[in-house]
């Protein structure tokens, strides 16, 4: 006599692998568009970077009670933080170096008017030439081929937070 073989256990049925193919392509859809493009990731690095160092300026003018300034060079993509005597706090920054990134730019920096901002020895905002203060947002639009994301100065307080 034969042995009779069972079916249970043996393996998937047809629904079971359908659901897994079914499973697999929906996951493969919604990451390989996030895995694919880095620009967004890279432009808030560079953002965040940026904020740092305006960060950095401004905790230097309250330690130092001296006005600190941040200068922004657009057409360029680079920016330098000095003290009162011009002297350079850090080097000269290019941000596609800053972040290791190629084609990432400072698309804008507005400071009432200018592209430079000053920080007074209260940690206040104000414009580097003349000594207004600065009345209203500023902003800085760091851009990485598609994407964009800005840095906010707010006047009187001068909070700075990167808005994505």
């Amino acid at each position: 006599m034969v042995p009779r073989r069972s079916n249970t256990g043996g393996g998937f049925t047809l629904l079971e692998m359908l659901i897994v193919i079914i499973l697999l392509g929906i996951l493969a859809a919604v990451t390989m568009p996030l895995m694919s493009s880095t620009d967004g990731v890279v432009a808030l690095a560079a953002a965040r970077h940026v904020a740092y160092d305006l960060e950095y300026a401004q905790s230097e003018a309250i330690t130092r009670q001296a006005p600190i300034t941040v200068a922004f060079d657009v057409a360029n993509g680079r920016y330098t933080i000095q003290d009162a005597s011009d002297v350079d706090l850090i080097p000269e920054v290019t941000l596609f170096e800053a972040v290791g990134s190629k084609n990432v730019t400072i698309t804008s920096a507005a400071f009432g008017g200018g592209a430079s901002v000053t920080f007074s020895a209260d940690g206040e905002p104000v414009q580097a030439a003349g000594g207004e203060v600065i009345s209203s947002d500023s902003a800085i639009v760091v851009t990485k081929g598609t994407k964009s994301v800005t840095i906010r100065v707010k006047p009187v307080t001068g909070r700075i937070y990167v808005d994505r």
